[in-house]
C-alpha cells in the first residue's frame, strides 16, 4: 500500500485456533446435554514492513505467539429428523494459564451424511483477553478481541 511521498506499506496478520475436546453425554428430556473439556490452542503471526522511501531501507517487524487454553463447557443438541440435528455451545477458557480468560459461543445445524461423517454449518464468536507479560520494547504482545462468523466443519465419529 502506498503511503504518500513514494512509501510503501506491506502488513499481514495470520491467527489460528485449534480445539481438542472430550465430552460426556447426558440424556435430558430436550434432547442431550454434553459436559466438555479439553484445550484451546491460539496460533498468532503479525508481519509489517514500512519503507519510507525517503531514507534508504525498511523497518520491518514480526510476531509469532501461541498459546494454550484450558476449556470446559457445555454442549446442547436436538434431533429435528433423521439425518438433521440442532446443536448449541458455550465455553469458558483460560483461567490465567494461558490467556486470562476466553469463551466462545456457537449455534449449529448438522447434517448426517453417513454413520462416519457428519457436515456442520453454523455461526461462531470467539473472545479472548491474553498479554504475554514481557516488558515493552521487548517481545510484548496483547490480544483481546472478538472473532466471529460462519462456521464448517466435518465431524469423523470413529
Amino acid at each position: 500500500t502506498n503511503v504518500g511521498f513514494g512509501g510503501v506499506l506491506d502488513a499481514s496478520v495470520r491467527q489460528g485456533t485449534l480445539e481438542v475436546l472430550g465430552s460426556r453425554q447426558m440424556n435430558v428430556r430436550t434432547g442431550e446435554l454434553e459436559g466438555i473439556a479439553g484445550i484451546r490452542w491460539w496460533d498468532h503471526k503479525v508481519y509489517a514492513s514500512f519503507d519510507p522511501a525517503i531514507i534508504n531501507g525498511s523497518l520491518t517487524a514480526t510476531i509469532n505467539e501461541d498459546w494454550v487454553d484450558p476449556v470446559v463447557g457445555l454442549r446442547w443438541s436436538n434431533d429435528l429428523s433423521d439425518r438433521w440435528q440442532l446443536r448449541l455451545r458455550g465455553d469458558i477458557g483460560g483461567f490465567g494459564v494461558g490467556s486470562d480468560f476466553s469463551w466462545s459461543a456457537s449455534a449449529t445445524a448438522l447434517y448426517s451424511m453417513s454413520d462416519r461423517f457428519v457436515l456442520e454449518l453454523g455461526y461462531k464468536t470467539m473472545d479472548v483477553d491474553y498479554a504475554n507479560d514481557k516488558a515493552a520494547n521487548s517481545g510484548a504482545f496483547a490480544y483481546d478481541t472478538t472473532t466471529h462468523g460462519p462456521l464448517l466443519g466435518l465431524i469423523i465419529r470413529f
